[in-house]
């Protein structure tokens, strides 16, 4: 029986991946997408229609739809009645794993989009998507079609009811078709995908569905007791003795039922506690109090999502991911606890303090941080009855008397050890899994959400307040006390210092959130980079940084102890702005970072170069806390007089510390002088531009970095008579700009993409300045492909300026080998 079920769809899955062959031989992808495209772009691309209803309004439906399913095992309605409780679940499972697997494959892809191709205004060109590893100038992450997986996805319902209703799974299947070849119809009007790239989907979708049901059907096939279509239903969880979520293997006495004529003589009160006693299993109880605190315990921060605002086509499904992202973090979190009857008191524990952090977020527009947390221990009973009172009781008897009379109500199901442990692993899993999928297909709305707004993390409640209560408890068991390590001793400058005509003057740019790829100077389709160009800078094309986010680059960049030592350190080092500063040069870190140095210049003369400007440059160059980099270069003549002179006049060694190209609102890191490629996008809610206007927004700002970097070699050029001088840039790391449906950085750097670690590092050099080291330029074109990474900076500038320290490493001086002897 189960293998003539199979053999059908198999050929069927066969003969389409035939045809889908013999389609993309065809070449017909841009024949279909010249009907709809142009030379100047698409022009139903920003429809309305398209876009608001189609596209995100269809988006949030089918995630609605596929939670319905998921609750629908254990409140099945219509059809899905016919199904037995494992039916059910391999319908939900299966339309998330098409999802899933949609989303993954665009993850390795690097076929770009046709609005991307230099056909229709972009600046990619056409690659087949079966040219695996080959990047064709675009962003890449298009193929399949994730946007028609939202009705492909469904057609697991056909192998799920083609047993017991075999009628209604034709229908589902092609109502599932007619959706995914109607959604995937609406993105080829607009540009966003090729025909190929929808019936690929369609492909994937059916082939995981058939897999599924396969497996399924191995598993039914070994059961001899399990029914086959036409037989009597299985019972369910409205059946007594059964678990809800999985079916139990424990039974339990069945209570006795009421007649119906009983059961409608009842009260309300007495049907509702009728169906709270009902037995049912711990792990129903978790999804059913994980959702209720995502309703009834976050009214904060969905009134923070309302302040913020946005398009309704942006704030609407960000309510809706934050919401799923809330109840899978708390059933993720409570899986652990689904045991037993006992966990009861542990369950009202979480809601107690769901009711108690909602009442402080609204009254006190607090936020449940680890540092609040701390305060609320540190406060005393005086300090704490100013905060306790009336509405403190409201607020807990509103949240948490419902779940409180429910919880002593319920009757959950006994159950062997190894029966709870696999079903709490499951649910742990599907909570992950369904979380991991809407964060894929919203990560460009939620992205640049949570970047700009990190309170809104502190405000999922009661998942910040346990994580914060955690943090605060566990941090004295696990604190390390960190003594700083020396690396100074025997640091002494060089020979070249004996005899020296002028001090030199060096210059280290430290970059923000730049690409390499987007570098004029590194082949970049665009001239960004023409006042870097046109003083000759020399520019290293294949450089790697540490991390992915400031926090982990800029400390392990400066430090001797390179990437792979910084990251299993047990202590703090002394960094390279300390060895520069014992040598006897005379430092200073200029930070236009509002996250400051990362604890690099905690040692050194440093300053904000925001802090001390006149009303008038502020005015100029700022807007509330963020300065334009220019500014560093205002005064910089009296920062240099500044220094102590007995140390100025041995070299000066002066960081620059970028704001750079900084996401999103990459529309503020460029003056209205410096914008060339228009039109950029002008929000931080990337979903409401599109790629090309989110790229030209990044390339204005990497253009702003090259107009000050050359702005920077000129006042260097004009210190000539007083200095050597010399310059390096090199950025922190880099950014997504939509490649495999990620924006921004920070992305785990051992499974983060490329564009977040290939940076760009150039140097300019003072006439003087390449001779006075015995540096040969020739051979410093001749290196510039040679692999680098933040590993290199430490000892890199340690050779330029003839510092001798224990710590230095020839190896890893990028300008060793082009140093001549002496």
């Amino acid at each position: 029986m189960f293998r003539s079920l199979l053999a059908r769809p198999l050929a069927w899955t066969l003969l389409a991946f035939l045809l889908l062959l013999l389609w993309d031989a065809s070449g017909l992808d841009l024949a279909l997408a010249r009907l709809a495209g142009t030379p100047t772009g698409f022009p139903l691309r920003d429809n309305g229609f398209l876009v608001h209803m189609m596209h995100e309004g269809a988006r949030a439906l089918s995630w609605l739809l596929l939670i319905a399913l998921f609750a629908a095992i254990r409140w099945p309605v219509g059809v899905l009645r016919r199904l037995r409780t494992g039916e059910r679940v391999q319908l939900a499972f299966t339309v998330l794993a098409g999802v899933l697997v949609v989303t993954l494959v665009k993850q390795a892809s690097t076929t770009s989009c046709p609005w991307d191709l230099k056909a229709f205004g972009g600046m990619a060109r056409h690659v087949s998507h079966w040219a695996w590893g080959v990047r064709d100038g675009g962003p890449g992450g298009c193929f399949p079609a994730g946007h028609a997986s939202a009705g492909f996805a469904f057609v697991g319902g056909w192998f799920a009811l083609r047993r017991s209703a075999p009628a209604a799974a034709r229908a589902w299947l092609a109502g599932a078709l007619a959706a995914g070849l109607l959604l995937g119809l609406a993105q080829q009007l607009r540009g966003a995908h090729y025909m190929s790239h929808t019936l690929w989907t369609g492909w994937l979708c059916w082939s995981t569905a058939l897999a599924i049901d396969a497996l399924m059907g191995l598993t039914r096939s070994r059961r001899p007791d399990m029914a086959i279509a036409g037989s009597v239903p299985e019972p369910d969880e409205s059946t007594p003795g059964r678990s809800s979520v999985f079916p139990s293997d424990h039974a339990v006495a069945a209570p006795r039922v009421q007649a119906p004529a009983e059961e409608a003589a009842s009260s309300p009160w007495q049907r509702i506690d009728a169906w709270l006693t009902r037995p049912r299993s711990a792990r129903q109880v978790v999804v059913w109090l994980s959702v209720y605190l995502a309703v009834a315990a976050n009214w904060p921060l969905w009134a923070e999502l309302a302040r913020i605002g946005g398009a309704p086509s942006v704030y609407l499904p960000t309510i809706a991911t934050m919401a799923l992202f809330t109840v899978c973090g708390m059933v993720a979190l409570l899986a652990f606890s689904a045991w037993s009857r006992w966990m009861k008191p542990l369950w009202f524990a979480v809601v107690l303090v769901a009711a108690v952090a909602q009442h402080f977020m609204s009254s006190y527009h607090a936020v449940m941080d680890p540092s609040m947390l701390a305060n609320a221990v540190q406060t005393d009973m005086h300090e704490a009855s100013d905060l306790l009172g009336w509405r403190l009781l409201v607020h807990m008897l509103l949240v948490a008397a419902l779940p409180g009379w429910a919880l002593w109500r319920m009757r959950v199901l006994p159950m062997r050890l190894w029966s709870h442990a696999w079903r709490n692993a499951a649910l742990l899993l599907a909570a992950v899994s369904l979380a991991a999928g809407g964060a894929l297909a919203m990560n460009r709305q939620v992205a640049p959400l949570m970047r700009n707004n990190v309170h809104l993390r502190y405000m999922m409640n009661p998942l910040a307040s346990l994580y914060s209560v955690g943090a605060v408890a566990l941090k004295p068991l696990l604190k390390h006390s960190r003594k700083l390590v020396p690396v100074t001793a025997g640091t002494a400058l060089g020979a070249s210092y004996a005899a020296q005509a002028r001090p030199q003057l060096f210059v280290l740019v430290v970059g923000e959130t730049a690409r390499a790829d987007h570098f004029g100077l590194n082949g970049y389709v665009r001239d960004t980079t023409p006042a870097l160009a046109a003083h000759k800078v020399l520019s290293w094309r294949d450089v790697h940084s540490c991390g992915t986010n400031t926090l982990a680059s800029v400390p392990c960049m400066f430090s001797p102890l390179g990437k792979a030592g910084y990251e299993a350190r047990k202590d703090d080092y002394e960094n390279l702005m300390d060895v520069l500063q014992a040598a006897g040069l005379a430092v200073f870190w200029l930070d236009n970072q509002p996250g400051g140095c990362k604890g690099v210049c905690d040692r050194i003369p440093h300053a904000s170069a925001f802090d001390p400007l006149a009303p008038a440059v502020k005015s100029a160059l700022c807007d509330g806390d963020e300065c334009l980099d220019d500014v560093m270069l205002r005064g910089l003549d009296d920062r240099l007089a500044a220094l102590p002179p007995e140390r100025r006049a041995k070299g000066v060694v002066l960081v620059m510390h970028q704001m750079g190209s900084h996401g999103p609102a990459y529309y503020k890191r460029s003056s209205p002088d410096a914008k060339r490629f228009l039109p950029e996008c002008k929000t931080n809610a990337l979903a409401e531009c599109s790629h090309a206007e989110l790229v030209n927004g990044f390339d204005n700002s990497i253009a702003y970095t090259d107009r000050f970097l050359g702005k920077t070699i000129d006042w260097l050029q004009a210190q000539s008579g007083r200095y050597d001088p010399a310059l390096l840039y090199l950025s922190d790391h880099g950014e997504s700009l939509g490649e495999y449906g990620l924006f921004l950085h920070g992305v785990p750097y051992s499974f983060a993409p490329e564009v977040q670690k290939h940076i760009p590092m150039v140097m300019w050099f003072g006439a003087r300045t390449a001779e006075r080291a015995g540096l040969s330029r020739h051979c410093m074109e001749s290196g510039l492909d040679a692999p680098l990474t933040h590993d290199n900076l430490y000892h890199t500038v340690l050779g330029l300026m003839d510092v001798k320290t224990p710590s230095y490493k020839a190896g890893l001086d990028a300008l060793a080998s082009c140093r001549s002897p002496g």
